[in-house]
């Protein structure tokens, strides 16, 4: 005689699996959860970026959407936005150059302040973003 199993639940295994995948893939629920974890980075930038007029610091933002684009990826961008176009030279600085209309610009010195936030919160950021995902998938698999 050939033993026999009898393996109940796959039915709703199958199921809680399913709606698993679909919460990791709901924009709607994952994304704040991605903006929240980003927030502590944009503040402690706020807080580190050189300030002239104030504009650089108030232009710091968390976004769904990096400019120009309108997709529904699950992604959260923290930065400044578009309308402080010299944020890049800021952070990084720039050699002294000349410009095609021979207008001479200065060499300025890199007053990072991205990056040091970035990796003041990477840790914090990673853990939130579990929590977050942990709490989207625990709903999911009890339905």
């Amino acid at each position: 005689m050939r033993p026999r199993f009898r393996i109940e639940g796959l039915d709703e295994m199958d199921e809680r699996l399913r709606r698993v995948g679909e919460a990791l893939e709901d924009r709607d629920q994952v994304v704040p959860v991605l903006m929240e974890a980003l927030e502590p980075v944009a503040e402690r930038t706020r807080q580190i970026v050189p300030v002239r007029s104030g504009k650089l610091r108030d232009d710091i933002t968390v976004s769904d959407q990096a400019e120009g684009e309108s997709s529904g990826e699950l992604a959260a961008y923290v930065g400044p936005t578009p309308d402080a176009y010299y944020a890049v030279d800021v952070e990084m600085g720039r050699p002294a150059e000349i410009s095609a209309s021979g207008r001479e610009y200065d060499a300025t010195q890199a007053h990072p302040f991205m990056r040091p936030a970035w990796d003041e919160q990477e840790s914090d950021i990673v853990q939130a973003v579990a929590d977050g995902l942990t709490g989207i998938l625990h709903r999911a698999a009890k339905g």
